[in-house]
């Protein structure tokens, strides 16, 4: 069986945000292919070792080892100029020699293992010590998701705040791609072309796309009627926000189905009760998300900004729910998967969702065809053997590819 390390910077809980549980889902799934062990770094700010959190207990539960490699010092100035600024000063003050050192002491590095480094993007640690790496991730491309926010920002300062981080991100993500780390690693067909476009090398970008776990989704929704209209998403992420206020304002309104109503359910929901109205519900938590997709009729997903691939959409279409979203909402998918309609102006969001309740054999086709392609192509296992692929630890011929 391979030997995989994996490292990875800060908190990973699984139920903080779809890229952490991104992270969790993947080392699961290759656990059983691989001898996985993971090593974990403190971001700058968290202080010189990482906290015990649900990932180290979803890695525990796999018998994953997990090394938490403790650094000797931290920078004191991290709340006075601020985490840029401090990851630069501690750089210079000789952190980047602790860090690698610490690894190394950890056991890290022994003979040819392949070492994927989880999103690495925003790090300064990471960036600073890419020989070190065989592969790396970048959940998603940070350049696209800055440039489309960067787009509904109204105020002169904020433009030129975002552009100037969208001229960072775009740096880090061309200086990784042009190293010679062997892979760099997206979930989104994407911004895989995005990152091979802005660093002009094609041959280290590749993808290896997120899945669901089938245990989670052995039951399917029964399409209620009146219509129930689901979105999911952690609120403190500011391209859900947005997706909110357009839902809740300018689209549901809109629809003209009786009874139909919307149910928004994610971590931090309840910031969002102030553009509650008759027929709208916010669900801060839910014990599993997959029995909170069972209640809904259809899926909105009118994301308008935001890189990589959207956990939520192949999760409610495991669910067996139709998906109507914005061509963002797909970015995922090499294709539109079937079951899934695109929208792009508050009209055609409410048109689709009243054609789509008002038959019932077509709503039922497209929740068959969701959940069937789901089931056929974005598994986790599916994944693993990917990326296994793509570490030269696999044969192609095992993967499963999409149409």
């Amino acid at each position: 069986m391979n030997d995989i390390h994996f490292i990875a910077f800060g908190a990973l809980d699984p139920v903080d945000n779809g890229y952490k549980s991104t992270a969790t889902q993947l080392v699961r799934a290759l656990s059983s292919l691989a001898k996985v062990s993971l090593f974990r770094l403190p971001k700058v700010g968290e202080g010189p070792t990482v906290a015990l959190d649900g990932f180290d207990v979803c890695c525990a539960d796999l018998g994953v080892p997990v090394v938490r490699v403790a650094l000797r010092r931290e920078l004191s100035a991290q709340r006075l100029v601020g985490a840029p600024l401090a990851a630069a000063l501690s750089c210079l003050a000789g952190r980047r020699a602790d860090w690698i050192s610490a690894l190394r002491q950890a056991g890290l590095g022994a003979g040819g293992t392949p070492i994927m480094c989880f999103g690495m993007g925003w790090d300064p640690f990471a960036t600073a010590a890419l020989q070190y790496f065989r592969f790396a991730t970048f959940f998603p491309a940070d350049s696209i998701s800055l440039f489309e926010r960067n787009r509904r920002t109204t105020t002169v300062l904020g433009r030129a705040k975002q552009r100037a981080a969208i001229m960072v991100a775009a740096c880090v993500e061309r200086r990784v791609a042009r190293t010679a780390i062997d892979r760099v690693v997206f979930v989104s067909p994407r911004d895989a072309a995005c990152v091979a476009r802005i660093s002009g090398s094609r041959r280290q970008v590749a993808v290896v796309p997120i899945g669901i776990n089938r245990a989670e989704f052995q039951t399917s929704s029964n399409l209620p009627l009146p219509p129930r209209l689901m979105f999911s998403g952690v609120m403190d992420y500011l391209p859900n926000q947005d997706a909110v206020r357009y839902l809740v304002t300018e689209i549901f309104p809109r629809v003209e189905t009786p009874g139909a109503s919307l149910r928004i359910v994610g971590k931090g929901a309840a910031k969002l009760n102030h553009l509650a109205r008759e027929g709208v519900e916010f669900i801060d938590w839910v014990p599993s998300l997959s029995d909170a997709l069972r209640d809904g009729t259809l899926f909105i997903c009118p994301l308008r900004m935001g890189a990589g691939a959207k956990n939520k959409v192949v999760q409610a279409m495991a669910g067996g729910l139709p998906v109507v979203g914005t061509l963002s909402s797909f970015s995922g998918f090499p294709v539109r998967p079937p079951g899934t309609f695109v929208c792009d102006t508050p009209a055609t969001f409410a048109t689709t969702i009243d054609r789509l309740v008002a038959d019932r054999a077509v709503l039922q086709a497209a929740s068959r065809a969701a959940r069937d392609f789901v089931f056929t192509h974005c598994t986790w296992e599916a994944s693993a053997a990917r990326l296994l692929a793509v570490m030269g630890l696999a044969s192609p011929q095992q993967e499963t590819r999409l149409p």
